[in-house]
This record gives structure tokens, C-alpha cells and sequence, in this order.
């Protein structure tokens, strides 16, 4: 009986080490090769961008590399439509148990997926928080897919070849 009690402990611990690797090589080695490392918004620059964009009830926001769905949570806090995108499943995992923790899943979801790939046409809103090298990468495809008023919102990072029509602190908002 010791022996299969010592041997179950050893099979738990090596399940949560294979899992906590596979986390570790998709969040710092495949999450910033495809678009952008885990950064949290703040509640402050998540405020902050919602008033730049001038939000309304009933918008959809689309998120392009949700992470762990602050974003969309906010946005379904204040009575949008909230879709985010993200390529690591333990974010998507993780954002979907908090936004339905919050009652919030008839507003906001979240979907493992790649954010160069998704569908943005119908979003009245887009977010991004990315590196640079993403953000080059949808440049080209915002301006041909995103609908003409689309609100298009980045953190930290410029747009690249796209003239704000604002900016606060690192905050950017735009309009396709």
C-alpha cells in the first residue's frame, strides 16, 4: 500500500511538472514569437481606454490577444458584447473560469485561436496590446478588414503607418 501511495505521488508530481512546462514554453517562448508575452492591462489603462473609445452598451469589443480577460471582463461590466482571442490555452482556460465566476458569460467570451486569423469585420471595437512586430504584422490587415469606424485601441505600442486620432499616456486609439 506504501509503495502505490509513493508511486501516485510521483505520477501527480510529474503530471504537474510536464504541465507547468508546457505553460512555461508556450508563455515565454511561443506566445511572444506569435504576437505578444502575457502583460496585464490596468484597471486605470483599461478606464482609460474605454472612455477614449466612447463606448456604448450593446458594442462589441474584440480583443486580439485577450490573456487573461480583464478587458473583456470590463467591457461586459459595462453592458458590451465582449470576443477576445487568444493563443495560450491556460489564458483561455483561465479568462473563461473569470468571466463566468463574474456572471458574465452571456456577454463576454474568449476562444483559442491565432489573432492574425480572426475575424474582426463586425467589431464596433478592437484591442491590442502586443509588441511591435505584431502589431506590424495587423496593420495591413486592420485597414482591410476592420469595418470604416471601427474604434481600434492599442496599449503601450503604436500602430505602425496608422495616424492616432488620439493619444494619452501610451495609450493609442485610431479609427479604420
Amino acid at each position: 500500500m506504501i509503495i502505490f501511495i509513493f508511486l501516485a505521488l510521483h505520477v501527480i508530481i510529474l503530471a504537474a511538472a510536464v504541465v507547468f512546462l508546457i505553460f512555461a514554453v508556450h508563455t515565454f517562448i511561443v506566445a511572444p514569437a506569435r504576437g505578444s508575452p502575457f502583460a496585464p492591462s490596468r484597471e486605470r489603462q483599461i478606464a482609460a481606454t474605454f472612455e477614449m473609445a466612447g463606448i456604448k452598451p450593446g458594442e462589441l469589443l474584440v480583443d486580439l490577444g485577450s490573456g487573461d480577460g480583464a478587458v473583456l471582463i470590463a467591457a461586459a461590466e459595462r453592458g458590451m458584447r465582449a470576443r477576445g482571442i487568444e493563443t495560450n490555452p491556460f489564458f483561455v482556460w483561465y479568462a473563461r473560469r473569470r468571466i463566468r465566476r463574474r456572471g458574465l458569460a452571456h456577454l463576454a467570451a474568449v476562444a483559442r485561436g491565432d489573432l492574425f486569423r480572426h475575424p474582426i469585420a463586425d467589431a464596433d471595437v478592437i484591442f491590442l496590446y502586443l509588441v511591435p512586430g505584431a502589431m506590424e504584422r495587423l496593420a495591413a490587415s486592420l485597414r482591410r478588414e476592420a469595418s470604416p469606424g471601427t474604434r481600434i485601441i492599442t496599449n503601450l505600442f503604436p500602430l505602425p503607418s496608422w495616424e492616432p486620432q488620439e493619444k494619452r499616456e501610451k495609450i493609442f486609439l485610431y479609427h479604420a
